[in-house]
């Protein structure tokens, strides 16, 4: 009787991964007799530190998304901006201790809010948000004077754009991110991302403010 040999794979939600975990990776991959090789944008690598000691080659922008190989074993593991995965073409004993290693890692590392934009209840949970966020501003600027028709119209319309809002706020802030720092030495996550989600808040709240104005207005030329 002969075993078949069996792929593994796994995909994971976008994750973010520092200097110490791309470094784990590689050990993981030189211990089990391989040679990783990481490839971003159009530059190809054959270590991590050729990649921390040329990362003045890539653009910032390109940091979200990369590919680790190795030939023996035969392994692949995708960084993508929304989402991971890591595959071994086969399945013996010393493939299944660097999948097993290297899925707890990537595990680890999944972005904390990712949920929000890959599930039914996230989705849910933005919709509740954004009609929290539409009554408050209905009672904030009192416009409860505009018809109950006009209001029953726009009002999905203006908590569908808010929704829509959060959506891309969320979708932009849970990308895959390789940080080339260790976590100890790297900023927050609020230090790296302050003035995006600063500007996508005052978005959101522009948009929802100019809505609120328009249900107004088109109240306003119904009277």
């Amino acid at each position: 009787m002969k075993q078949i040999d069996r792929k593994q794979n796994k995909t994971y939600l976008p994750v973010c991964l520092y200097l110490d975990e791309l470094s784990a990776i590689e050990k993981i991959i030189n211990d089990a007799g391989g040679k990783p090789i990481i490839k971003i944008a159009d530059c190809e690598f054959d270590s991590i530190a050729d990649l921390v000691k040329n990362q003045s080659l890539l653009e910032n922008n390109k940091l979200d998304e990369a590919l680790i190989t190795s030939r023996t074993p035969s392994i692949y593991i995708f960084l993508r901006k929304t989402w991971a995965s890591l595959e071994i073409d086969t399945s013996d004993l010393i493939s299944t201790g660097v999948f097993t290693k290297i899925d707890k890692i990537l595990k680890s590392c999944k972005r904390r809010t990712a949920w929000i934009n890959h599930t039914w209840w996230g989705l849910l949970l933005l919709f509740i948000i954004s009609v929290s966020l539409f009554l408050i501003l209905l009672f904030y600027f009192e416009i409860h004077f505009i018809s109950k028709d006009i209001l029953s119209i726009l009002s999905p319309v203006q908590i569908a754009g808010i929704t829509c809002l959060l959506y891309v706020i969320f979708y932009k802030i849970n990308t895959t991110k390789i940080i080339l720092q260790n976590r100890a030495n790297a900023p927050s996550f609020f230090k790296r991302n302050k003035d995006q989600i600063i500007v996508n808040v005052i978005i959101a709240i522009i948009g929802a403010i100019l809505g609120i104005f328009g249900t107004l207005i088109v109240s306003s030329v119904n009277k």
